[in-house]
C-alpha cells in the first residue's frame, strides 16, 4: 500500500514521491530486490487525517495489502496506522518525524529535526542575526523542530522575538506577517509545509511591512523555488536533500526518473524517502518473506 497526499493542502510535496516510489518498484521487479514480485497499491489520503485512516482501512480489508509506505504530515500517518497495527502490518513512513513517535510496526527512512533544523539554526546565528522569529505548522514535526531551533539559538546567545504556528489549511498569513513585522526580526525561521510553503513566500515576499527581513526555511523544495520565481529570491535553505547534487547515485537517479516520466520528473528529499522505503521494504522481505511480522522483525533489527 502507497499513501500520500494526492490532493488537499499537503499535495505540494507529494508528486515527486508519486512518481519516485513507481520508478523504485520497477527497479525492484526488475532486479528481483525483494525476492518475489512487488505490487503497488496507491491511495490519496486528501491531506486529511480521516480520509487517510479510511484508505488504510480499504488497504487492509479489501486489497489485503502486506505492508504501507505512506508519504503523510504525521497526523494523516497515526490515522492510516490505527488500521496497519490493527493488522500487524509494517508501516514504513516515506518521511522525516519529530523524533517523538516511537511506535512497534513504524519505521522511517527520513530526517528529524536536530539533523537539518539545528543546523539552519547555527548558520544564523553565525551571520550575526540574532533576532529570530519561528513559524511552522501546527503539528508535532514543527513544533519539535522549531523548539530545538529557539533552545539553540538562545543557548548561542541569540533571541527568538516570536513564535507562530498554523494550521496546514492556511490560505491568508496576513495576521502571522503583521507579528512578524511588529516583532522586527533580522529572520524569519520557517518549518511550513504543503501549499502554505508557497503561499506564505508569496504573501511575505509581497507585503511592504516585512521588507528587508530575511527569510530561512527547512521545507522549501526546489520546484517550489521555480513555481515562486523572485518571491523566492534570496531565501536561505537548508533541506535533506537537492536534486542538483552532482553524485553517481543521484545522476542514475535523476536519470530513471526522466526514462519513465519526463525532463519535468524532478526529484525532491520526498521522493528520496519514497526510493528509501522501497529499498528498505525489499531488504526486510527478501530476508524474512512475506510474513508482515517476520518483516517487522526484520526492519527491527536490521
Amino acid at each position: 500500500g502507497w499513501i500520500t497526499s494526492l490532493s488537499g493542502a499537503a499535495a505540494g510535496t507529494s508528486g515527486a514521491a508519486n512518481l519516485a516510489i513507481q520508478v523504485a518498484v520497477e527497479r525492484a521487479n526488475a532486479d528481483n530486490l525483494a525476492g518475489r514480485r512487488i505490487e503497488l497499491v496507491t491511495g490519496d489520503d486528501a491531506s486529511d487525517p480521516r480520509t487517510a485512516a479510511q484508505v488504510c482501512a480499504r488497504f487492509v480489508i479489501e486489497e489485503q495489502v502486506r505492508a504501507i509506505i505512506g508519504a503523510q504530515p504525521t497526523p494523516s500517518r497515526l490515522a492510516c496506522n490505527q488500521a496497519a497495527a490493527k493488522a500487524g502490518l509494517p508501516y514504513i513512513a516515506a518521511s522525516g518525524s519529530a523524533g517523538d513517535i516511537c511506535l512497534p510496526n513504524m519505521f522511517y527512512v527520513g530526517q528529524v529535526p536536530n539533523q537539518f533544523v539545528l543546523p539552519l539554526a547555527d548558520y544564523l546565528v553565525k551571520q550575526g542575526w540574532k533576532r529570530v522569529y519561528l513559524i511552522g505548522a501546527d503539528y508535532s514535526a514543527p513544533r519539535a523542530g522549531l523548539a530545538l531551533a529557539k533552545a539553540r539559538i538562545e543557548a548561542q546567545g541569540g533571541t527568538v522575538v516570536g513564535t507562530s504556528f498554523t494550521p496546514q489549511s492556511t490560505s491568508d498569513y496576513s495576521a502571522e506577517i503583521g507579528k512578524i513585522a511588529a516583532a522586527k526580526p533580522d529572520v524569519v525561521l520557517e518549518n511550513l509545509t504543503g501549499a502554505g510553503i508557497v503561499t506564505f513566500h508569496r504573501q511575505f515576499a509581497n507585503d511592504p511591512r516585512v521588507k528587508g527581513i530575511r527569510q530561512a526555511d527547512n521545507f522549501l523544495l526546489e520546484s517550489m523555488a521555480r513555481t515562486l520565481g523572485k518571491d523566492a529570491d534570496g531565501v536561505i535553505v537548508a533541506a535533506s536533500y537537492y536534486a542538483s547534487l552532482d553524485t553517481p547515485g543521484n545522476n542514475a537517479f535523476k536519470a530513471a526518473m526522466r526514462a519513465k516520466f519526463g525532463d519535468k520528473a524532478v526529484p525532491d528529499y520526498w521522493a528520496v524517502h519514497a526510493m528509501n522505503a522501497v529499498g528498505l521494504l525489499t531488504q526486510a522481505v527478501k530476508q524474512a518473506s512475506t510474513d508482515p511480522k517476520a518483516v517487522i522483525a526484520a526492519l527491527t533489527h536490521a
